[in-house]
């Protein structure tokens, strides 16, 4: 039965639905729809003569909240749901669509909250090298669109849909809406996309630590996935349990070595698909990663290192087994030393950035050349190198290159005067040339700057010749720079300084000449001779006009 207090007119509006309308007129108030079974209700419902926000949840008596609406306030927030894009209108101007969304009536976290939807704004300029942003107003229940100077949004009676910036009449548009809608959701899309898989820090534990001879441990932790939390068992390979190995295969994927319990000592993974024996003493490294099905994953290290520093340079493998990439994290990295039945140090990746790190032992130090490291000789090399002579009676030993079983110390201080009492097949001299390759890596030396050659006499030379050459193209010596065709030609042209501002240059027979000559021509313009002063316009001419004596 339907009543009411004032006269309503009831009509069938289809063959299967029954409406109850105004008496003056009007959309239904109240609607049957006997084939969709549904009801509308145009206005406000009353239960037992209460309004529909206001049913009561189940609640403790005298609470502050109980009632649906109070869901409602509490629960969800001031924001967008749809609509609002801001486009450039062209003319430095911008349009915002329409769009729909919740608001409340007050700056409160607990005022009224109502969906509601707003108008679209169209042609609105932003003035040129300014920044506006955009959003939505509750204008006292007329919500609007608006365009600010600032960004003082309270995110209760207002909220942003965007930012817009005009440098030099070029619009850039940035959306960045309050959403609000679907929360629970989106919130679990972004776990997954910003922090896949994560450990929970609060609980700690799932720490790779050893346990015996090439045994691992783990203890146990607690991961999260989005909202859900997955328990990870503690293990010891010394007692019980076992993890898997892989390296890589050649050309691609990956060999697995399945249910082992010991970590590997004496191999690293060199991308050819075998393992590669390392050399001995060599460092290497080994990555550690967990699957969310509670599984343990090693990961070879990809090369092999003279130091323990090199070996903590080492990055993490850029590719990895699909196992790892779908549900699975690095926690830590081990670093050994070959044929090590422990190791060196172990590293969480829960409080270790994995990075390069200074070298504070100098033994940690590779690629040194001679000139730039000291070398202790200690007693063990010693006896070392004695064993390895035989043993040395005296210095006349050492000139006929023969080591045999004798003294193992020199008579005396002045058993060895100079180098030459040791015989060439135990030393060799240390050239210039070789002496520039140690500093500068090959024989040429290049000098920038200002240079300077000192000596406390009057009577060095400074000559250039090329190697194997019997004679110099030049010397430079006291007051004169001398030239020659060098190999076997000794210097045939002097050019020396007789006094302030005056030189001469001498040959030994006639034909010393200066030339005044254009780079790249064949002939000079200006040629100056023993006996003459010629002229000529250079290029591919020679001298025409000649001044002579």
């Amino acid at each position: 039965m339907v009543t009411s207090t004032t006269p309503q007119e009831y009509r069938v509006t289809d063959p299967h639905a029954l409406a109850v309308v105004p008496a003056g007129g009007g959309p239904p108030v109240f609607e049957v729809d006997t084939l969709t079974r549904a009801v509308r209700i145009n206005g406000r419902v009353l239960l037992n003569g209460i309004f529909i926000g206001d049913v009561e949840l189940a609640h403790i008596v005298g609470s502050t909240y109980s009632t649906v609406q109070d869901l409602q306030d509490l629960f969800h927030s001031t924001g967008w749901i749809s609509g609002g894009v801001v486009t450039d209108a062209g003319g430095a101007a911008i349009d915002v669509a329409a769009g729909t969304g919740l608001i409340r009536v007050a700056d409160s976290a607990v005022a009224e909250l109502q969906f509601f939807d707003w108008a679209a704004l169209t042609g609105t300029v932003i003035p040129a090298d300014t920044t506006r942003y955009v959003g939505v107003e509750y204008n006292n229940g007329a919500p609007q669109v608006v365009v600010r100077t600032t960004a003082n949004w309270d995110f209760n009676t207002d909220f942003p849909l965007g930012l817009v910036v005009n440098e030099g009449g070029t619009l850039h548009i940035h959306t960045h809406v309050q959403q609000v809608g679907d929360h629970a959701n989106r919130m679990i899309q972004r776990l997954h996309a910003v922090e896949h898989i994560a450990r929970d820090n609060s609980g700690g534990g799932i720490i790779v630590g050893e346990s015996g001879a090439n045994k691992i441990t783990l203890t146990a932790g607690t991961l999260w996935v989005g909202l859900s939390t997955i328990a990870i068992a503690a293990l010891d390979t010394n007692i019980a349990g076992s993890f898997d190995r892989y390296y890589r295969d050649f050309p691609t994927g990956w060999v697995l070595e399945s249910a082992q319990t010991d970590w590997p000592n004496t191999e690293y993974d060199d991308g050819s698909g075998a393992l590669a024996l390392m050399t001995n003493n060599r460092y290497a490294v080994l990555w550690f990663y967990l699957e969310t099905d509670d599984e343990v994953i090693m990961l070879y290290g990809q090369n092999q290192y003279t130091t323990f520093a090199g070996a903590e340079n080492e990055a993490p493998p850029s590719t990895v087994p699909d196992r790892i990439v779908e549900h699975g994290l690095l926690i830590g990295r081990l670093i050994f030393q070959k044929s090590a039945g422990s190791a060196i140090e172990i590293s969480s990746v829960f409080d270790t950035v994995f990075s390069s790190l200074g070298v504070t032992a100098h033994a940690d130090l590779s690629g040194v050349t001679s000139d730039q490291h000291h070398v202790a000789f200690v007693q063990a090399d010693a006896d070392l190198l004695y064993d390895l002579l035989g043993g040395l009676a005296t210095h006349e030993v050492l000139a006929t290159g023969v080591h045999g079983a004798g003294a193992s110390t020199l008579a005396t201080a002045a058993d060895i005067a100079t180098h030459t009492a040791i015989a060439a097949a135990h030393h060799t001299k240390y050239l210039d040339a070789e002496a520039i390759s140690a500093v500068e890596g090959e024989a040429t030396l290049d000098l920038t700057g200002d240079v300077s050659i000192q000596d406390g006499t009057a009577s060095k030379t400074l000559s250039i010749l090329v190697t194997g050459d019997a004679n110099p193209k030049m010397r430079l010596s006291d007051d004169r720079l001398e030239f020659g065709a060098g190999g076997a030609s000794a210097l045939d042209t002097i050019l020396k300084r007789v006094g302030v501002g005056t030189f001469e240059m001498t040959r030994p027979s006639d034909g010393a000449y200066f030339e005044g000559k254009i780079s790249g021509d064949t002939f000079p313009q200006i040629r100056l001779g023993t006996a003459a002063l010629d002229f000529g316009p250079g290029g591919g001419s020679d001298t025409d006009i000649s001044v002579a004596t």
